[in-house]
């Protein structure tokens, strides 16, 4: 399962020594502790990680997904609270915002607000749903609901919107609901907030968003089979992976973005690369330093573990593989879905975290060198690297 997570936009008005210079907690989910929903660590520039005092954080329950508002650093989990209601199709959720003090304890800002999921259409089920989008601009944040037959076929989603008030918390409108795709896997946002695309297998989605918060379908002119969607953080281009046959290679296609959502593409896009370096399938993390872009995928040859493609941005748009990319995760599965990374806000160091069903007792942390490439961290993989989701900076 692929997995939306958020950079730090707000940090590109730093030059890169100051942007350096931050210190950072990290959290993660603490699955099945029985004692709260969110491990906490502060970790430095090289990725040490030391936990937290009162660690994990938050209530007993189950943890479903957690973002960070880049502009705010507030902090949004979601958690399914135990079941209220009588309908089993129906799972209760709770939205909590935190604000990080200087010890990196989430502090709860008021009430978690209440969630139900949108009625689930007859004869599919519920089989997940998570915190898809969090806004650059920091206004609002998004959960996709995800429904299957009792065979896993026929997948639909819908989308949720939640606005963020200046307080922190958020409020929605249950009956705006949204149709989004079949099985909707990356969700990304423009940086100005002002629209939003999602991919699913077969296409790309967008909806722009209004002054009054309500959402209106808008038809980016995308290519079909969509692996992984992007938007840099300056907001000029706009990034789709995808399949031009049924079986990868991938090809990349790259567009300039107009202030509307409107798509134009560059110069020799869509742009194939025939030893398979386009092979991504999780979320685009881009560099505090608009220079270089970073993303998981399958590995190039066949029997090798899943691998971080890495490149640099050059002046027209296109990504250019930096040298030693793909870079191989040692020990892991060649194909993994439960596989998620994150960056810190620093741009530092990558760590990547094996969240699947049967997860390994290690992970792994890559060191950003300042020409963008990756250096395994010297105890990489270990299990002392924990399962990272995101990261909140505190300038010191």
């Amino acid at each position: 399962m692929k997995k939306l997570q958020w950079i730090g936009l707000a940090a590109l008005v730093l030059s890169f020594s100051e942007i350096r210079a931050a210190a950072q907690f990290a959290y993660g989910p603490a699955a099945f502790s029985g004692l709260g929903i969110l491990n906490g660590f502060k970790t430095d520039q090289t990725g040490n990680f030391t936990p937290l005092a009162g660690s994990p954080f938050g209530p007993n329950a189950q943890f479903s997904s957690m973002v960070v508002n880049p502009v705010t650093n507030l902090l949004y989990a979601y958690y399914i609270a135990p079941e209220e209601r009588s309908d089993p199709k129906q799972i209760q959720g709770r939205v909590q915002p935190y604000r990080v003090d200087a010890a990196g304890t989430p502090v709860p800002i008021g009430h978690p607000m209440v969630y139900y999921p949108p009625a689930v259409p007859s004869g599919l089920f519920l089989v997940s749903t998570t915190l898809g989008l969090m806004d650059p601009s920091g206004k609002y944040l998004c959960i996709v609901n995800t429904t299957t037959d009792d065979e896993g076929f026929g997948a639909g989603t819908q989308l949720s919107f939640l606005r963020i008030e200046k307080s922190g918390s958020v409020i929605y409108t249950p009956k705006d609901v949204y149709p989004f795709g079949s099985g909707v896997q990356i969700m990304a946002g423009h940086p100005s907030g002002a629209f939003f695309f999602g991919e699913d297998n077969s296409t790309v989605f967008g909806y722009r968003v209004e002054s009054n918060y309500t959402l209106t379908p808008i038809s980016p002119p995308t290519l079909a089979g969509p692996w992984s969607i992007g938007f840099d953080p300056s907001g000029k281009y706009f990034y789709e992976f995808y399949s031009p046959t049924p079986e990868p290679t991938l090809a990349l296609a790259v567009f300039t973005v107009g202030s509307d959502g409107t798509l134009t593409p560059i110069p020799g896009s869509p742009f194939r690369d025939s030893t398979g370096g386009f092979d991504v399938t999780n979320p685009l993390f881009f560099h505090p330093s608009g220079k270089y872009v970073y993303a998981l995928g399958y590995p190039p040859t066949t029997g090798q573990g899943s691998s971080i493609y890495a490149y640099s941005i050059a002046n027209n748009g296109q990504l250019v593989p930096l040298s030693g990319s793909p870079y191989a995760l040692p020990g892991a599965a060649v194909i993994a879905p439960g596989l998620t990374m994150a960056m810190d806000p620093g741009g530092n160091f990558i760590v990547v975290s094996d969240q699947s069903y049967n997860p390994s007792n290690a992970n792994w942390v890559y060191l950003i060198q300042p020409d963008g490439t990756l250096q395994p961290r010297a105890n990489s993989p270990s299990n002392t690297i924990p399962s990272i989701d995101c990261f909140v900076g505190n300038p010191e």
